[in-house]
């Protein structure tokens, strides 16, 4: 089993993917003075395309029980059972138009599909938080973890580097756009409450011995299965979202078509029968 890394000053929770280490209390709201611990995750991930999205898609259509989701996932199931009938038969059966509508519900991201990425999080979480993730799996632990410094995590930055072939790119590279207090380029982009920007670029070079050999970076969680389930459940979301929207509509216009029914009795009427006030009235025609 090769060795984990290790990040200077940092305390391994969880093997390549999750580390912490210790930091003054902060302060919350009603709670005061809170004990807390600095975050930082470490994940490498390939960046989903839209065809495979839609083709792990199919095949939670054919097979939902062999796509168990887990604890904190986007539920894929959840969103198929919302589909009409025929569009699940549908998407089985790969009808072009409904590809073709899933296709349109997949929300590009910065990031180029097949190319391979890390991604680097960070965020003080009070100490209570963290201990309420215990007995949970590894992949379970980093969802949960990266959800703490999203929602609850205080000084939260994120910072995605763009692998070149499954290593980092060279230090000289990196350090040529940081001191030019690059924030958003091809080969990285950060976002976030990171600070003081020279201070974030010497902790961000400070990770770099940790994992720069590519022997290392292999070893760095790879969640790009947890990504792809995330990115094809959000299309899934988007389509069962516009389905419920035609819904509403078509039940809005029986409603408006059984009010002018018994209105006029005889259904909807022409613009010219339509009497004063009445919404796309003109007025009286006039006669010659």
């Amino acid at each position: 089993m090769a060795e984990p890394i290790q990040i200077p000053t940092y305390t391994l929770l969880s093997p390549n993917s999750v580390y912490t280490r210790e930091v003054e209390p902060i302060e919350l709201p009603m709670l005061g003075e809170t004990p807390s611990k600095q975050l930082l995750l470490l994940l490498r991930y390939t960046c989903p395309s839209k065809e495979q999205a839609i083709e792990l898609i199919q095949a939670v259509a054919k097979n939902p029980e062999k796509y168990p989701t887990f604890a904190h996932e986007i539920p894929m199931a959840k969103f198929l059972k919302e589909l009409p009938a025929e569009e699940i038969r549908a998407i089985k059966d790969a009808n072009p138009k409904t590809l073709e509508h899933l296709a349109k519900h997949f929300a590009e991201s910065n990031d180029q599909p097949g190319r391979d990425y890390l991604r680097v999080i960070s965020g003080i979480v009070p100490n209570a938080l963290l201990e309420r993730v215990n007995g949970l799996s590894v992949e379970e632990k980093v969802i949960i973890y990266e959800g703490l410094v999203n929602r609850a995590g205080q000084d939260e930055w994120h910072l995605v580097v763009r692998l070149e072939e499954a290593g980092l790119p060279k230090k000289e590279e990196l350090e040529f756009l940081l001191q030019r207090g690059v924030r958003d380029s091809d080969v990285f982009r950060i976002s976030g409450e990171y600070g003081d920007y020279k201070q974030f670029a010497e902790r961000c070079l400070e990770l770099y011995p940790s994992l720069a050999p590519k022997e290392k970076m292999a070893n760095v969680r790879d969640v790009s299965n947890s990504l792809l389930r995330s990115r094809a459940a959000q299309t899934l979301k988007g389509v069962a979202e516009c389905f419920q929207k035609r819904r509403v509509m078509l039940e809005i216009g029986d409603d408006i078509g059984e009010a002018l029914k018994g209105a006029f009795g005889k259904g909807i009427p022409k613009k010219g029968d339509m009497p004063p006030g009445f919404p796309g009235f003109t007025g009286p025609r006039r006669r010659n």
